[in-house]
């Protein structure tokens, strides 16, 4: 295989891709157990450089005694005093520890003046001069690293880029200098080429509309089965005759489904899966509403599994991907902002795509181990929490959520045998200790569910092994009764690609459709209708989903 560095910016006018190569720093993290808590680094530590000279954050002359001094010193390709691990401790701080002495980054005697030395110390459950925050720097992949008890950074003493200059606390500019500011490097690793999968589900989207309107456009995405990406823009959420579909791949050859989220401007942005370098690539709307795009950006992380997105509260996105079984994140730099580089979050022995879901105050992550078995874990403020264990044995395929008011989720898989099962959060914040069947239907892939947006009932779709799309719907309110499962498309078409669903607003209000593409890539979407006032699709000649072939896209 190729061998590159993620500092060597590339092709198709995107940004450098200043990640680290996760497959090279994740190798410590393989292990059968269950996944673990949380971290910003890998447990092997990974050195932090000095954005002004390039040296890193160093323990002079290896030494494992307290208040041995913190300097800038040349980067070792084999020792550990200048590698470093950082855990978290709560409220956004961490311990920086170094992997060679297990001591914390500590500044000396607490003091809270300029110019006072780093240095290494015991790490303290009590103190907080050894408690620091990463502070992004907006526009870059740099960081302040700003210390708990003073609230100043740490910076290189006398602005100096020489080896050996010491490491002090001093005022944060108000602009930051290249003194104080570090970053992790970029790696060089084995670039990896995610193989091309056939018939890629759709993506389907609808951002936030325009002040004073009340719908938006809906945005659609998929990879073809020759690697293309494809993007599809209707302006109109009732009129699918008038979707446009155009290449925006820009010759490249993507893999697996593209992801579509958007940011708090409004803005789509699309997520790619590169299969030549194996990076996540993104790409971001020109203007809200209108189907022109900026240059990708090629944000690094080269590995197979495919990534995921999730929405903060404040409208920030983050990007997600298992690397051997670790979960990695790629947060936005604030709103609207650059994304920092990859970072490892927590978990070992993960496998496949996450699924990831917006909840009161941050994310809640889904991802199966190499068993079947379901965990999740919560994400604010950067930090992962500790991973749960929702049991399960043979679960195949990304989990759908719904996430009820009071921000429950309820998660629905498939399992070894095709059977639908699910489980919900309660009131206490506890799941359910058994996966409950949803209905007798055998799936060929993994359900879509949704929570009808009138109704309020849940309602979930399935692939069969025939390639008729099914659905069952709940039998009341929130309460995991199910009625029977009916085919969905009665028409005879059959889909070759997994459902996918949206929500969206049209002129005669809220509703719901799936997607999906047949054998031949025809793009289909099958919009709910016809309601009763418990929500179920009436019989007879008002059928439950008003079936639409969406324009051909281009061959």
């Amino acid at each position: 295989m190729k061998v590159r560095s993620l500092e060597a910016g590339r092709r198709s006018g995107g940004l450098r891709a200043h990640g680290l190569v996760l497959v090279l720093l994740a190798a410590a993290l393989v292990g059968p157990t269950a996944p673990a808590s949380a971290a910003i680094t890998p447990a092997a530590g990974v050195p932090i450089l000095g954005a002004s000279s390039n040296l890193c954050l160093n323990v002079e002359r290896a030494a494992v005694t307290n208040n041995a001094r913190v300097i800038q010193y040349t980067c070792s390709a084999t020792a550990t005093n200048d590698d470093w691990k950082a855990v978290s401790v709560g409220d956004g701080t961490y311990h920086i520890t170094a992997i060679h002495s297990n001591m914390c980054l500590n500044v000396s005697a607490a003091a809270t003046v300029n110019n006072v030395a780093i240095v290494q110390f015991t790490c303290s459950a009590t103190g907080k001069n050894d408690n620091f925050r990463f502070r992004s720097v907006p526009g870059s992949h740099t960081f302040q690293l700003v210390a708990e008890h003073s609230g100043k950074c740490l910076h290189v003493a006398g602005a100096s880029t020489a080896p050996g200059a010491a490491i002090v606390q001093f005022t944060c500019g108000t602009v930051a200098s290249a003194y104080e500011r570090w970053y992790f490097p970029p790696t060089g690793g084995v670039m990896v080429s995610p193989p091309q999968e056939p018939f890629t589900p759709i993506s389907v989207i609808q951002a936030a509309p325009e002040a004073g309107a009340t719908q938006a456009p809906l945005t659609y995405a998929y990879v073809d089965n020759l690697g293309r990406l494809l993007h599809g823009h209707q302006s109109d959420p009732d009129a699918f005759g008038n979707l446009q579909w155009t290449v925006i791949g820009e010759g490249e050859e993507f893999s697996g489904q593209p992801l579509l989220s958007y940011q708090a401007d409004g803005r789509v942005q699309m997520i790619g899966h590169n299969s030549v370098d194996g990076d996540t690539w993104l790409r971001t709307q020109t203007t809200k509403g209108l189907p022109q795009w900026n240059a990708f950006q090629d944000v690094g992380g080269s590995n197979l599994s495919h990534p995921a997105v999730g929405r903060l509260p404040d409208g920030k996105l983050v990007v997600f991907t298992l690397v051997n079984g670790g979960l990695w994140h790629l947060p936005q730099d604030g709103v609207q902002s650059p994304y920092l580089g990859w970072r490892f979050v927590g978990g070992t022995g993960l496998v496949g795509r996450p699924t990831v879901v917006t909840i009161r105050d941050g994310l809640q992550v889904f991802a199966a181990d190499a068993a079947g078995a379901l965990h999740t874990a919560t994400y604010r403020g950067g930090t992962l929490s500790d991973w749960i264990s929702l049991g399960g044995s043979g679960l195949t395929g990304a989990p759908s959520v719904v996430v009820f008011p009071g921000f429950r989720p309820r998660v629905f898989a498939r399992a070894a045998d095709g059977a639908i099962v699910t489980k919900g959060q309660d009131a206490t914040g506890a799941f359910g200790t058994v996966w409950e069947p949803v209905g007798d239907f055998a799936a060929a892939g993994p359900p879509a569910a949704v929570l009808n947006p009138i109704s309020g009932l849940t309602e979930v779709i399935a692939r069969g092994s025939d390639g008729v799309i099914s659905y069952v719907t709940e039998t009341a309110q929130a309460s995991g009764a199910w009625g029977t499962w009916r085919p969905a498309v009665t028409s005879g078409v059959l889909a070759a690609t997994e459902p996918t669903i949206v929500t969206f607003t049209r002129y005669g209000g809220e509703t719901w459709a799936f997607a999906f593409r047949t054998e031949v890539g025809a793009p289909f979407i099958f919009v709910r209708e016809n309601l009763d006032p418990m929500g179920r699709g009436t019989t007879g000649p008002g059928k439950p989903f008003t079936e639409v072939r969406l324009p051909a896209p281009p061959e």
